[in-house]
């Protein structure tokens, strides 16, 4: 039910970013299927820069990890690094990364990543 409220553009943005806020407060809410796609998604794709914040922080606090660790780490990598991202989105990357990545899974990733595309091979 939240999520219905959260994800709609034509919402107004704040009532969206509310719903993900209370979306954290839910029992249970982990277990929803594609939960992490949804609020990666609207991290990536929302136009409005507080569904942006909200979505990624409620990510943080589930402690949900992107499907795509590498490239989720390279693609935040980059939005630190921009000067267009704007300091709080800054601030809030480095304070989720360290509850959305593990160094094991970025190295995991890193490996899968280099034998997928024949790196490293003899």
């Amino acid at each position: 039910m939240l999520l219905d409220v959260a994800t709609p553009p034509n919402r107004p943005a704040k009532e969206r970013a509310a719903a993900l806020l209370f979306l954290t407060m839910t029992k249970g809410i982990k277990k929803r299927p594609s939960l992490e796609a949804t609020l990666w998604r609207l991290y990536c794709q929302d136009k409005h820069e507080v569904v942006r914040l909200t979505a990624l922080g409620a990510m943080a606090k589930l402690r949900l990890r992107p499907s795509d660790p590498a490239a989720a780490a390279d693609y935040l990598y980059r939005q630190t690094i921009a000067e267009a991202t704007c300091p709080e989105m800054k601030a809030a990357i480095e304070r989720a990364w360290p509850k959305l990545f593990t160094e094991e899974s970025l190295l995991l990733a890193e490996k899968q990543r280099k034998e997928s595309a024949g790196e490293g091979q003899p």
